[in-house]
């Protein structure tokens, strides 16, 4: 079914210039919003020269230089300033005086010493190291500390003052343009009543600006017309760049770059242009009268969204053809594409449709994945339709991808599934496990497809089938997919790093490692050797070298190169639930879609950095005192003194005192114009043997340093990852304590030697008496194993024995009588195996536990012989740890006690009473028996009459104890044991 096409209005893109800016007022740290002096010192500083006086600035903050210092200063507002080649700063100020600042010296030149009038509007430098100064009518000569004017200047208004790479000097003043010499002024040509602005080409010869002609004078002093400028412009200043390209800074018109010929407006924050200069690495940095200061760079990133013509505040999905035309899908299901400059709305003729995915394909069709309306190819203003019909699944089409064979891959949700389109056929793929929305694709160099799915599985595909990659980790989100021709995928992950999965080998890179960010929503490879990464802090790219060559055990961090506010780029959410959302076009430019917009990217453009930064070491405070300063001799620096160590000169050192709490020193890498993409390693030997990597952190603080020499080095890198070879450092010496000393260990080392005689004589007396202590606790340890071997073997081999006997003289069935033996000699076998265990166990070397032990003992034995038991324990017994040799003496000791009243006792009720006090403890059995007559002869009818008393005193003189035994006929008896803790 062919549906006519209906193309809605279109919108020219605005805001189409290929420069912006970013600009630095005085929320950002600048006094005052006027900026009429720019100036970069061979350190790496940018010098900016205000209303509210001079700043340093090191591409993070400003610091300002307190002008008040000097002595007979009319004013503080700069009206220009130049770097001579000395690297001495020269400041033009309001009313008239010039100040020179050097490294170590300052000069003032007064306007009431000199004859200055009005304003001091341009100074240069000449190759003897002479400065031309030029006031408003006046031109004079300082050379060293004399200042002359020259002869023969002409009457009318200083326009223009420079010096050429050949180290002529010029004066444009009253419409003519001369050469300036010690002797006076050279007239050259006269160019009528016209303004007239001079500033040197970067070959030879000079530019010019003649009322709205532009001009190159070459060195044979010929005149060519470059272009010609907007009408009624008033120049402030005039600029050539190292590109050969010329700025005109103008009032209330602007700021204009001229190049090859043709000249275009470039973008401010202010109409009023003051001034111009170029840094070291070739950006340009323009002041402006009320817009503060401005940084101009060429625009590689730019995002598109209503305010510039786009039509649509989000996108979703975005794809560009082979024709270069670029489609993008909103977040409310609408599409649009860019032919020719313009943005046109696009909708099928019944309009119903909301579009969730757009792909260009490579031979000219257009695939729409709908919400509601299955697939739509668009083909030559016909449409075709796909539906369930036809094959799908599903109407809700969330992902499309096109393989190089032909093959259109689609997915769709409800259910999610994923369809091959072949030859005008769609066939579903048998599923390789449960899995949600696809919303990635990707295909191999060799022509694997792989899925990737919002619940974190990649898939490949092996057939008709999806097969599981178990080669990768599993992790919670896959957002993206992408691979490069060298044979790697790469999985972005949400909240997990980037994945890179080679020839069955898995790693992933995360912060860790130095990428930017572990949400990754979108890769594109720019064929260039990087990859693009949109994610959600913003837009960066890593160079797949990096990537390919990085080592897991490396301290070494990935380089990412940030686009962001420096770049002209706002903060942005990139899109992630579809399809293609993103897309490489055919002269290699990278689009994004995000919520905020669509994101154009031109690789080509991005500018590398010729030089890496440089370092400086800015501070130094030991115990949060100033001890070093960067340029501490210089009167402009505030808090140095006689005593600052100045961190400027070669090769600093500083000492620091023993009793130091903390060191810290604060450092600067000067990457002005992207200070988010200057990486900083810095250590300290020899403690650090490695490099500590930072991209942020600007100084470091080391605590209680052990006296010693020590050296500190900080170096930085550009954006590309270059280092600066060089970069600084600072040896730190610390002093000892008086006891660290030379002299103090000499002194004690006397002392040690005679000392030593006594130390060896104690020590072989302590380790005489240690080698006893060890002989005594050997001795102890075989007669506790003998007590063992001694116990087991009287005891428990009699038990043994006994039952061997029993079941020898029993007949092949034995007798009631012999089991009952048999049953009641194991019962004691057992009971004899338990106490064993427990009195050799050290988990039961306790005061607690014996307490429970001997109770549970009394509670068992007693109920068997019938008799009562009574127990008075303690509610809460002492934690007191008791030996095994204690514990097995009293045990045995305790149970002869009751052994004794169950066989001659007669007693009905036995009485067991434990008491503790601070250094020993009690243990007490009473019973209502017969009682005994302690001191009556032993009973000859009972065997081993009176061995049980012995036996017990003798237990509790091993282990310091006594027993105390009260008894009197038809009384009962007591037996009281008493053990120190």
């Amino acid at each position: 079914m062919s549906i006519l096409l209906a193309i809605g209005s279109a919108w020219a893109e605005t805001g189409g210039s290929d420069w912006f800016y970013r600009a630095w007022q005085t929320e950002d740290g600048l006094p005052d919003n006027t900026v009429s002096g720019l100036a970069q010192t061979p350190d790496g500083y940018l010098w900016v020269g205000t209303n509210g006086g001079a700043m340093r600035f090191n591409g993070r903050e400003f610091s300002p230089i307190p002008l008040h210092n000097v002595p007979r200063l009319p004013s503080r507002q700069i009206r220009s300033m130049i770097v001579d080649r000395k690297g001495s700063l020269w400041l033009a100020l309001e009313r008239g005086p010039v100040i020179r600042i050097g490294e170590s010296s300052f000069r003032a030149f007064d306007r009431d010493d000199h004859g200055f009038e009005g304003v001091a509007r341009f100074m240069v430098e000449d190759p003897q190291g002479r400065l031309w100064v030029g006031f408003s009518h006046q031109v004079f000569m300082i050379e060293g500390d004399r200042v002359s004017k020259p002869e023969s200047i002409p009457s009318g208004i200083n326009s223009g003052i420079t010096c050429d790479q050949e180290g002529q000097v010029w004066l444009a003043k009253g419409g003519q343009l001369g050469r300036l010499n010690p002797e006076g002024f050279e007239p050259i040509r006269n160019f009528g009543e016209v303004g007239l602005s001079i500033t040197p080409s970067i070959d030879s010869g000079l530019w010019i600006v003649a009322g709205s002609e532009l001009l190159h004078m070459g060195p044979d002093e010929e005149f060519q017309s470059v272009t010609t400028l907007p009408a009624n412009i008033t120049i402030n200043t005039l600029f050539a760049d190292q590109e050969r390209s010329v700025w005109i800074g103008t009032q209330l018109s602007g700021l204009i770059r001229v190049s090859d010929g043709r000249w275009e407006r470039v973008p401010t924050s202010h109409p009023w242009v003051q001034c111009i200069t170029e840094d070291r690495n070739g950006y340009i940095w323009a002041g402006t009268i009320g817009g503060g200061l401005n940084l101009i760079k060429r625009r590689t990133v730019s995002l598109q969204n209503k305010s510039n013509g786009f039509p649509f505040s989000t996108v979703r999905s975005t794809s560009t053809g082979p024709d270069g035309r670029i489609w993008a899908v909103s977040q409310g299901g609408r599409l649009a594409f860019r032919e020719s400059g313009e943005w046109q709305r696009f909708q099928t003729k019944s309009g119903n449709e909301r579009f969730n995915c757009v792909l260009a394909h490579a031979n000219g069709r257009t695939w729409l994945g709908t919400q509601e309306h299955g697939l739509l190819r668009i083909h030559e203003n016909s449409i075709k339709r796909f539906v369930r019909a036809d094959g799908l699944a599903s109407l809700f089409v969330r992902s499309v991808f096109a393989a190089k064979n032909g093959d259109l891959w689609i997915a769709t949700d409800n259910p999610f599934r994923l369809h091959r389109l072949r030859d005008g056929k769609i066939t579903a793929l048998r599923d390789g496990g449960k899995f949600k929305a696809i919303r990635a694709f990707a295909e191999g160099a060799d022509g694997t497809i792989w899925a990737g799915t919002s619940d974190g599985h990649l898939f490949r595909v092996g057939g008709d089938q999806l097969i599981k990659e178990e080669g990768a980790e599993e992790m919670p989100s896959i957002r993206t997919l992408q691979t490069t021709p060298d044979g790697s995928l790469w999985i972005g992950y949400a909240g997990e790093g980037l994945g890179h999965l080679k020839d069955g080998r898995y790693t992933r890179f995360t912060t860790e490692e130095g990428l930017y960010d572990d949400y990754i929503s979108q890769i594109q490879d720019d064929g260039q050797g990087s990859l693009w990464i949109a994610s959600n802090r913003g837009l960066f790219h890593v160079g797949l070298d990096d990537l390919l060559n990085h080592s897991p055990a490396s301290r070494t961090k990935l380089r990412c190169r940030v686009f962001g506010r420096s770049d002209g780029l706002p903060s942005f959410q990139p899109s992630r639930d579809y399809c293609p959302s993103s897309s490489r076009g055919p002269d290699n430019q990278l689009y994004f879609a995000t919520s905020n917009g669509l994101i154009e990217a031109h690789p080509h453009l991005t500018r590398q950095d010729s030089q890496s930064p440089p370092v400086v070491l800015e501070k130094v405070t030991v115990n949060n005192e100033l001890a070093a300063l960067y340029q501490a001799r210089s009167m402009l620096m505030p808090g140095a003194d006689k005593q600052t160590i100045d961190l400027s000169k070669d090769d600093p050192a500083i000492t620091i005192p023993p009793d130091h709490d903390k060191i810290t020193i604060t450092f600067s890498a000067l990457g002005l114009a992207s200070p988010e993409n200057t990486g900083v390693r810095y250590r300290l030997s020899p403690l650090d043997s490695n490099w500590e990597e930072s991209d942020s952190q600007h100084s470091t603080t080391f605590t209680r340093l052990p006296a010693g020499k020590y050296k500190f080095q900080v170096t930085a890198c550009n954006s590309r990852g270059v280092w600066n070879e060089v970069g600084a450092s600072l040896d730190i010496i610390v002093e000892p304590f008086f006891w660290e000393t030379w002299w103090f260990r000499i002194g004690g080392g006397l002392f040690t030697a005679l000392a030593a005689g006594g130390i060896v004589f104690l020590g072989l007396r302590r380790k005489h008496h240690s080698q006893l202590r060890k002989m005594a606790a050997k001795r102890a340890l075989e007669m506790e194993r003998s007590r063992i071997a001694r116990d087991i073997h009287d005891d428990l081999g009699a038990s043994l024995t006994r039952i061997s006997l029993l079941s020898q003289s029993s007949s092949v069935t034995p007798s009631e009588s012999v089991l009952s033996q048999i049953q009641s000699t194991a019962r004691h076998l057992m009971r004899s195996m338990d106490e064993v265990v427990w009195a050799i166990d050290p988990e039961h070397d306790s005061f607690d536990d014996l307490v429970n032990y001997i109770s549970s003992y009394a509670q068992e034995f007693l109920s068997v012989a019938n008799i009562r038991c009574r127990l008075e324990v303690p509610i809460a017994v002492p934690e007191r740890p008791l030996s095994s040799q204690l514990r097995h003496n009293l045990f045995l000791a305790f149970k002869e006690a009751l052994n004794n009243v169950v066989k001659y006792a007669n007693a009905s009720e036995v009485r067991i009473t434990l008491e503790a006090e601070d250094d020993r403890f009690s243990l007490r059995v009473e019973d209502d028996g017969q009682g005994i007559d302690p001191n009556a002869p032993a009973d000859p009818s009972r065997s081993n009459s009176g061995s049980g008393l012995n036996n017990m005193t003798n237990r509790m003189d091993e282990i310091g104890g006594t027993c105390i035994v009260e008894s009197s006929p038809d009384r009962g008896t007591s037996v009281e044991f008493s053990v120190p803790f």
